[in-house]
């Protein structure tokens, strides 16, 4: 592979991929997994990295290499460019993935547990939250996260570190968003997609946005304009649907 705008040669491996996936924080770094072994490299830049690590998951995040590693307990560790590593928190055992997070923390998702837990490094007692979630999603600002085990829907805020249930239910999410735009997320269950307000003043109002379809998964335009999902209606096929929201 040549890379375009200074010419230099990026080796491809010679032997088969097991994984590879872009860097979670952005950018243009290319992790791929060889056997046990992972690998990066920038598509765009150079990328400071040790030629190798074995690990169940790496993120580049502000020039620091981290990884989580599981034996008999789970570890996130920070590298050096030999590949040293600088413990920085203890998990409860379980296959980790990192996932996006505000930029002075770091998040990963058990996906055998469907268990999120969101890490402080600077702290001793680092961790923040650890809870089951099949859905999750940060706020706008970054300040909340939403989380849901699938029957609930709970709010997270940093600032505080307290976690609020805003509502529980009988019949399962299938998906669950921000609204980008103001103070509300959307949920999808049981044929409906739902607008709830988190406005504390009052009693929260909640809005009906689509009914009828069978959804999948959910996501809006950046300027809030319009919601879009994946779905059915009755025995037609999966399609891509726009509902136009006004706000």
């Amino acid at each position: 592979m040549i890379r375009a705008h200074d010419g230099i040669v990026i080796p491809l491996p010679t032997i088969a991929l097991t994984d590879a996936w872009w860097n979670v924080d952005g950018g243009h770094t290319l992790f791929y997994r060889t056997g046990s072994e992972i690998y990066a490299f920038g598509i765009d830049a150079d990328v400071s990295f040790p030629k190798k690590i074995t690990a169940d998951d790496a993120v580049l995040r502000q020039g620091d290499v981290l990884v989580v590693q599981s034996e008999t307990q789970s570890v996130v560790s920070k590298l050096d460019e030999n590949g040293i590593a600088t413990i920085l928190a203890y998990l409860p055992h379980g296959t980790y993935q990192f996932v996006r997070a505000p930029s002075s923390f770091m998040m990963l998702h058990d996906i055998r547990r469907n268990h999120v837990v969101l890490i402080d490094p600077t702290k001793k007692n680092s961790i923040l939250l650890n809870e089951e979630a099949h859905y999750f999603a940060w706020s706008p600002k970054e300040d909340q996260l939403i989380f849901s085990n699938g029957f609930d829907v709970n709010l997270f805020t940093i600032e505080t570190g307290l976690v609020e249930t805003m509502t529980r239910f009988s019949e399962p999410l299938t998906d669950l968003a921000w609204y980008p735009l103001g103070d509300e997320i959307l949920y999808s269950k049981d044929g409906q997609i739902h607008a709830l307000e988190l406005d504390r003043r009052d009693i929260r109002n909640e809005v009906t946005l689509v009914n009828g379809y069978s959804v999948q998964s959910m996501w809006t335009s950046k300027d809030g304009a319009s919601l879009f999902f994946i779905g059915r209606k009755g025995e037609d096929p999966a399609t891509i649907f726009e509902r136009k929201l006004q706000k």
